[in-house]
């Protein structure tokens, strides 16, 4: 399967999501993704019995995306572009979803921004400082959001349609899958239809809060309402995302500070009965 993708108004790449490349318009660039299997995913999945084999692909990652005349600037600003692929489908009642991670502290940890390319998107926000909060959120193309650091962050296609996200983030980033892995996933799991099951590996009660991306602000210095794409964003007004190599941005918010400022944007979700108990390896990698 290959497919032209518009990512600004002077960048355009055309995937190959069969063999995991990516090639720049008009250059021989060309990026070899990072694709991670089913398999490969059993450790956070809703169904860890789900059958499935070697071939299977759940999502491909392109890192450092740029075109040849704009990468010496993207060096110089000590950030990178990335690009997420999330096919649609059902993963024993569960939607798709990428692996769910944190950023290393290299020293600190990266604040990371997100754009919708194609498609509808669900952001899972969880705090991994102050325990009990996570914070769905909800968006759609051409639509950005801020990841503060601290927070376990993964993305969910509920579609049946291809969802492709591009990010920016320091490139001296490392995620940081162990955290995901040792607890099986976040603290709750997004099914079909769109139901919620807690993941009873937490012993905390989390409080789980569904948040349309326009209600999703950081303050002045991350509202990002602009309709240029991010790519564009940083190539022309690259001041506008200094924030990203600062540790400027805190983790994620209280349940008392989120009640303050979405109490009229958000819905609050009941989840299932139904408690999903997963047992955490005893020697996590």
């Amino acid at each position: 399967m290959s497919l032209n993708v518009d990512l600004s108004e002077r960048l355009t790449v055309l995937l190959d999501l069969e063999k995991g490349f990516l090639t720049v318009e008009g250059e021989e660039t060309a990026v070899r993704g990072i694709r991670r299997t089913l398999i490969e995913m059993r450790d956070v999945l809703y169904d860890e019995h789900l059958e499935t084999h070697d071939s299977d692909i759940a999502y491909c990652v392109f890192r450092r995306v740029a075109s040849i005349q704009d990468l010496p600037l993207f060096d110089r600003l000590g950030l990178r572009y990335d690009l997420t692929v999330l096919p649609p489908g059902n993963w024993g009642g569960e939607y798709p979803k990428t692996f769910g991670h944190l950023h290393e502290q290299a020293p600190t940890s990266a604040s990371e921004v997100f754009e919708v390319v194609r498609g509808e998107a669900h952001f899972l926000i969880q705090d991994t400082i102050k325990k009990g909060e996570v914070e769905i959120i909800e968006a759609g193309e051409g639509e950005k959001l801020v990841i503060p650091r601290d927070c376990l962050h993964l993305i969910i296609n509920p579609t049946d349609q291809l969802l492709v996200t591009s990010n920016l983030v320091r490139n001296t980033a490392v995620p940081n899958y162990k955290y995901a892995r040792r607890m099986r996933g976040a603290a709750c799991y997004e099914l079909q239809g769109g139901r919620f099951v807690n993941n009873a590996n937490y012993p905390e009660q989390y409080h789980i809060t569904f948040i349309d991306v326009n209600s999703w602000k950081w303050g002045e210095e991350t509202t990002l309402e602009s309709r240029q794409s991010i790519y564009d964003l940083l190539i022309e007004k690259p001041e506008f995302l200094s924030f990203l190599t600062k540790p400027t941005l805190t983790s994620c918010r209280s349940q008392e500070d989120v009640s303050r400022r979405f109490s009229h944007n958000r819905k609050e979700l009941n989840l299932w009965s139904e408690t999903h108990t997963r047992l955490p390896k005893k020697n996590p990698a």
